[in-house]
């Protein structure tokens, strides 16, 4: 393992620290989640005073493989 892998490494898991701790991070959603299956989106549904029910964004979460890459150590 060379020096720049390494350095993704650590990145990937300060930011399933950060989500594991706060629910939000700044990262790419659709490659943490579709790709790598490192978290999964959690949604919740608000009811407005005056309109229809809607579906919007709460938290992200770690799945079973982020967490275990969160406590890989290198």
């Amino acid at each position: 393992m060379d020096a720049s892998e390494r350095r993704n490494i650590l990145k990937t898991q300060a930011n399933l620290l950060e989500i594991s701790l706060t629910g939000n991070a700044p990262i790419n959603i659709v490659q943490y989640e579709n790709r790598l299956g490192l978290v999964k989106t959690v949604n919740k549904v608000i009811a407005p005073a005056c309109g229809l029910p809607e579906t919007v964004f709460d938290k992200l979460v770690l799945t079973e493989k982020g967490k275990r890459i969160l406590d890989a150590t290198f």
